[in-house]
């Protein structure tokens, strides 16, 4: 896989000063739905900050799903908050298609529910119902594509991309399912796994 040639790939470094936004990101083109020969490509996000060489890289899958891994200020918020893993080696933050930095972006409107009541599944489908078609369809996304395993195989092109032939995975919540997925696939390249509030794989959204 190659870096997307309409992309500003400019991976940040421990060194490099700046914000977290398109600027320091690179990104890697991959089918949007790789079940289709002739699905178009999109551009998934990704942050490599530089850490001690000689080390195993760790991959980051952030939760949600639709937490983004640009939810940091600076390079030096995100240098101190995972310091312990760039002691170790290089740092890769992973970004989900579709979220934050990665193109086409399915920011959808937000769904609130009121605190003065319970949320029951009929309520969030509803919900999804009112919002989904028309961000999708702005977006003229395939939604087949978007699932937890895509995920996965995106992660491992960004491995294949950066050369790494060994890597550990970390994530908590849904970014645990993400590197769960990432293990059930690719595990010959894992090292070492960190998984935290891992829901129970039958709920994921994959």
């Amino acid at each position: 896989m190659a870096l997307s040639s309409t992309a500003t790939a400019c991976a940040a470094t421990l060194d490099e000063p700046g914000t977290v936004n398109g600027q320091v990101f690179s990104y890697i083109s991959v089918p949007e739905n790789r079940a289709v020969p002739e699905s178009r490509d999109i551009d998934v996000a990704y942050l490599r900050m530089e850490g001690s060489s000689g080390g195993v890289p760790t991959f980051v899958f952030f939760g949600g799903p639709g937490e983004s891994a640009t939810d940091y200020d600076t390079l030096d918020t995100l240098r101190e908050a995972y310091g312990h893993l760039l002691a170790q080696g290089d740092v890769i933050f992973v970004e989900q298609r579709g979220v934050g930095a990665s193109r086409p972006s399915l920011d959808c409107e937000a769904i609130h529910f009121p605190m003065d009541r319970p949320v029951t599944a009929q309520s969030m489908r509803e919900e999804h119902a009112r919002v989904l078609p028309a961000c999708v369809e702005a977006a003229g996304a395939d939604m087949r594509g978007y699932t937890t395993e895509a995920i996965a195989d995106d992660a491992d092109a960004i491995r294949e991309e950066l050369g790494y032939n060994r890597i550990n995975v970390s994530g908590g919540s849904y970014g645990a399912q993400q590197a769960y997925f990432y293990i059930r696939r690719y595990g010959e390249h894992v090292n070492r796994a960190v998984l935290t509030q891992f829901l129970i794989p039958g709920t994921s959204l994959a």
